[in-house]
């Protein structure tokens, strides 16, 4: 467990991250920056844990326990963001890099870009959407819970 700074930062934390038995998760790495004290992580063929994260974003965290809209302060962005390991395109003597981009090996950087399901750069068959609304966390759990092909909305 951590934070969205340690999450944005020290992407090598989430890139290593297992699923509770210690298996590797199929997908690659999705996460949003919830609060300054909550980061939701999930891949992207884990439609579940796409569904959850969408629910607290946009259902769950725009509300305090008493039902009053004051949470929404501590939201720092419902955009989820897809980790990509990738070749450091920066010039040599580039003195400014962009904190996010964080350092992956000999050339290569950690970087997070918008997430879309199948979408660019990878354009990987089979991944899931994180739901933005009730009505399509809904339908979502339905098709799981049926045993039907999960939707993926745009």
């Amino acid at each position: 467990r951590f934070d969205s700074a340690r999450a944005a930062l020290l992407p090598a934390l989430v890139a290593k991250r297992k699923r509770p038995d210690g298996g590797p998760e199929a997908g690659g790495h999705v996460v949003a920056f919830a609060t300054p004290s909550c980061v939701l992580a999930s891949t992207s063929k884990n439609a579940l844990g796409l569904c959850f994260m969408g629910d607290t974003l946009h259902t769950k965290l725009p509300m305090s326990s008493d039902g009053v809209a004051s949470a929404v302060a501590q939201v720092l962005s419902k955009t989820p963001y897809r980790l990509m390991k990738m070749k450091d395109t920066s010039s040599e003597g580039e003195n400014e890099r962009h904190p996010l981009n964080q350092k992956a090996g000999e050339g290569l950087v950690w970087r997070w870009l918008p997430y879309l399901p199948s979408g660019p750069p990878l354009r990987t068959p089979g991944e899931f959407s994180v739901p933005i609304d009730a009505d399509e966390v809904e339908a979502i759990l339905n098709a799981a819970e049926g045993g039907k092909q999960v939707p993926v909305f745009s």
